[in-house]
C-alpha cells in the first residue's frame, strides 16, 4: 500500500506541476462552459488520463514532451505561481527581475513535470486513477478552488487534490495545487526563504539556474 501510494501521489504531483495542461485540447467543446472553473478542471482531467495511456507518451517520445509544454505554457499561471512563491521577497524585485525570475521559476517546474511525463512509469497509476471534482470555492469572481479526489482501483483512501486557480479571460489558470493539505507553492516559498534569507536573491537565482540544468541533463526530478 505504501509504494502504491507513493506512486500515486507522485502521479497527484505531476498533475499539479502541469496543473492538468496536458490534457487542455478542445477545452470549450469538452465542457460545454468555458467559464466554469470545475467544468474546465473536469474536461482538463479526462484528457489528461486519455493523453497519458497514448503510446507517444507511454513511450516518453520527444512530440509528446512538446505537445506537454505548450499545454503546460497555456494553462499555467507562472507569474501568480512565482509571485507566491516568493512571498514578501516579491516587493523588493522591479518588474524586469520580477519577470525574468517567473521566467525561470516556469522553466524549472517545467523541467521537473516533463522529466515525469511518462506517466505509465508511476506503478501502473495513471491506468487505474479515477478524479472526482466535489466542489468549487470562489473568492470574489477572478478566483477560485477546485477541490477534488483522486482513487485507485481496489484502495478505499482517496488523496485530496484542490486547484486554486486564477481567472484569465474565460479561461481559469491554475497556480497553486495542495496535495494532501501540502501547498507546492508554499513549500517552495519555504525553500526560497531559507536560500534569500541565509545567502540572498542572487544566490537563489543561481541555484534555481544550476536546477534547471541538473534536471532537464539527467530526467530526474528535483
Amino acid at each position: 500500500m505504501a509504494i502504491v501510494r507513493r506512486a500515486f501521489v507522485a502521479f497527484a504531483l505531476s498533475l499539479t506541476i502541469s496543473l492538468a495542461a496536458i490534457s487542455g485540447f478542445a477545452l470549450a467543446d469538452r465542457t460545454g462552459t468555458s467559464s466554469d472553473p470545475m467544468a474546465q478542471m473536469k474536461g482538463l482531467a479526462d484528457q489528461l488520463l486519455a493523453e497519458s495511456r497514448a503510446p507517444e507518451c507511454q513511450s516518453g517520445q520527444k512530440i509528446c514532451r512538446d505537445k506537454m509544454r505548450a499545454l503546460v505554457e497555456a494553462h499555467w499561471d507562472v507569474l501568480e505561481m512565482a509571485r507566491n512563491a516568493l512571498g514578501v521577497h516579491w516587493k523588493s524585485l522591479d518588474d524586469n527581475e520580477r519577470h525574468r525570475f517567473a521566467k525561470l521559476f516556469g522553466n524549472l517546474t517545467e523541467a521537473i513535470y516533463l522529466s515525469r511525463a511518462n506517466l505509465s512509469k508511476a506503478e501502473g497509476v495513471s491506468r487505474d486513477a479515477k478524479i472526482e471534482f466535489v466542489r468549487e470555492i470562489f473568492d470574489g469572481n477572478d478566483y477560485c478552488q477546485v477541490n477534488s479526489y483522486i482513487t485507485l482501483q481496489g484502495h478505499d483512501k482517496p488523496i485530496s487534490v484542490n486547484y486554486r486557480l486564477k481567472r484569465d479571460g474565460d479561461v481559469w489558470k491554475a497556480y497553486d495545487v495542495v496535495v494532501e493539505g501540502i501547498s507546492v507553492v508554499a513549500n517552495y516559498r519555504n525553500q526560497f526563504n531559507r536560500v534569500i534569507n541565509s545567502k540572498g536573491y542572487p544566490a537563489l537565482v543561481r541555484e534555481l539556474q544550476e536546477r534547471v540544468q541538473r534536471v532537464q541533463a539527467s530526467g530526474e526530478g528535483a
